[in-house]
């Protein structure tokens, strides 16, 4: 048993709350990479201030996935850990599916660069290289680097967590990295403004970015019971305050569209207000949905467990969707004339998706050592 601030999880314990958040941050990943197409769009009409809007309140996803990753750890971590037993685990985790799936996405950057100039060009090994090390054979994939560097830092961030916690100064600790989290985002945009691409790339998937949600997420663990107390009290308020925050980031994302003609042609330095708010934003949305699963633990609805399966699923799904949002969006979708103008496009894709996903990765979790290629999967969801 672990105990701090009056909340004790059995190590052995599966935390189901959990498991719907993992299949809710799935499904944001979904939306926020089908909603993302508005930038296509070239006039400012509802349909691409609806994804916008869509698209700003999902941006959760990643930092919930982290806040995750911060609660789930010290289940069966803490400060006594064995590091080397503990690397050796999180590697076998995360890098052969990465691994596998950068070469991959290596591969289908290569046939759409061959599609798109007639020519077939092998990337060279050095490019290979680069793009398993930086993160960036596909978009999506910059959120390994940072999950690696929580790996690699979380047994010193325990450590320090609990020694924050002898001295009974744990807000302080959530003040200062709160702090570090606002001060790097201003820095980030600052230079991404202003630096090349390779930095910029570099920039996008530094931990500091994250550090708050992370410490959070510990912290969510380790105080659980009077944290859900405590939402549960003033749902309302934070409830108003997560539709307030979406409604300000969204104006300040289509005046951006509005003032540089195109979502793409916005400057770094421009998010620096929408990314601060965020900081306080998306915390908000953590704990509302946290609490939301409260009713889920209790019900056999169909919706709950397709969530909870969804949850388990969630680290193949994440790995493998852009596989499929590159084959309908380049193929399927041409073949039928369905385009980013129409409503039908962003419905289709978003459910094409989540269901060719879904399918595939249930198809690898009956093979045998399946989580070399998705990590590990619990066969039989059990609440």
């Amino acid at each position: 048993m672990t105990l701090f601030g009056g909340c004790a999880i059995n190590q052995n314990k599966r935390v189901i709350e959990i498991e719907y958040l993992r299949g809710v941050a799935i499904l944001a990943v979904l939306a926020i990479h089908t909603s993302s197409n508005f930038i296509h769009i070239q006039n400012l009409n509802l349909l691409l201030i609806t994804n916008v809007i869509i698209d700003v309140f999902a941006h959760f996803a990643v930092p919930l996935f982290i806040f995750i990753s911060g609660f789930v750890l010290p289940i069966k971590y803490d400060s006594s850990l064995s590091k080397r037993s503990f690397y050796k685990k999180r590697v076998l985790s995360i890098i052969p599916p990465y691994i596998i799936f950068s070469i991959v996405y290596i591969c289908i950057r290569t046939i759409g660069h061959w599609k798109m100039n007639g020519v077939l060009e092998y990337p060279s090994l050095t490019n290979i290289l680069f793009w398993i090390l930086t993160a960036s054979s596909a978009f999506h994939m910059w959120f390994f680097a940072l999950v690696i560097q929580f790996y690699m830092i979380y047994p010193y961030i325990i450590y320090l967590y609990e020694k924050y916690s002898l001295k009974k100064q744990l807000i302080l600790l959530l003040l200062i990295t709160f702090l570090v989290q606002e001060s790097w985002l201003v820095s980030r945009d600052v230079l991404q403004t202003y630096s090349n691409p390779t930095i910029n790339l570099l920039l996008t998937s530094v931990f500091l970015s994250h550090i708050f949600y992370f410490i959070l997420g510990i912290y969510t663990y380790h105080n659980y019971e009077n944290m859900k107390k405590k939402v549960l009290e003033n749902k309302k308020l934070l409830s108003f305050f997560v539709l307030l925050f979406t409604i300000v980031i969204s104006i300040f994302w289509i005046k951006g569209i509005i003032e540089y003609g195109n979502y793409s042609n916005i400057p770094a330095y421009f998010f620096i207000i929408p990314d601060l708010i965020g900081t306080v934003y998306f915390p908000l949305i953590f704990l509302l949905l946290l609490m939301s699963t409260i009713n889920l633990k209790s019900s056999n609805r169909i919706s709950s467990n397709i969530l909870l399966s969804l949850g388990n699923y969630s680290f193949g799904i994440y790995l493998i969707h852009v596989v499929y949002m590159n084959v309908i969006i380049n193929i399927l979708f041409p073949k039928v004339n369905i385009d980013v103008d129409q409503s039908i496009y962003y419905i289709l894709l978003f459910l094409l998706t989540l269901t060719l996903s879904y399918i595939n990765i249930y198809i690898i979790t009956l093979l045998p050592n399946h989580e070399i290629f998705i990590g590990e999967t619990i066969r039989k969801s059990k609440s």
